[in-house]
């Protein structure tokens, strides 16, 4: 049910061109003029990055930071308390892909697909005779209420920055 729920809104997005409003397109003007320290949001959307502010599940805030999954506090205008539903992740190694159109068939199915990161380990343990390790599967990379958020620390620690 969740599965399709969230293949059903993600199409909605995409069929109804929804796009930024003048608010968003504000809270970047605020940032273009340094007067934004930084945005938080619960939206799943992504309209934020839409506008010129890389949120926190912003592939650029990832690349070269230290460690997996971890994001560049410098370089985050917009915090993603919710997640983002443009994005996949695995529920065992918490690899992060974009959200494709196959993913989305599985998902309008009901089927979590497999996670591509799990599957290459697990062949190449069972190619050197290891056991296989268990292969996750991806779920929307989205935050639901009582669920811990994978970017909890960095985001506390931003968040202590910021105040």
């Amino acid at each position: 049910m969740f599965y399709t729920f969230i293949a059903q809104l993600k199409h909605s997005i995409v069929n109804l061109n929804a796009s930024p409003s003048l608010t968003h397109r504000f809270i970047k003007t605020l940032d273009a003029k340094k007067k934004l320290l930084r945005s938080y949001t619960q939206n799943i959307v992504g309209f934020e990055e839409q506008v010129g502010l890389p949120g926190s599940s912003c592939q650029d805030a990832r690349n070269g930071a230290k460690g997996n999954g971890k994001i560049k506090m410098k370089d985050v205008r917009n915090i993603q308390l919710h997640g983002d539903i443009h994005r996949v992740r695995c529920m065992t190694c918490s690899a992060e892909y974009p959200c494709t159109q196959e993913h989305l068939s599985y998902f309008s199915k009901g089927i979590p697909p497999s996670c591509s990161e799990c599957l290459t380990r697990s062949d190449a343990r069972a190619a050197r005779s290891a056991r296989p390790i268990k292969v996750g599967q991806l779920r929307p990379a989205i935050v639901l209420y009582g669920e811990p958020h994978p970017l909890g620390d960095e985001i506390g620690t931003i968040q202590t920055m910021d105040v």
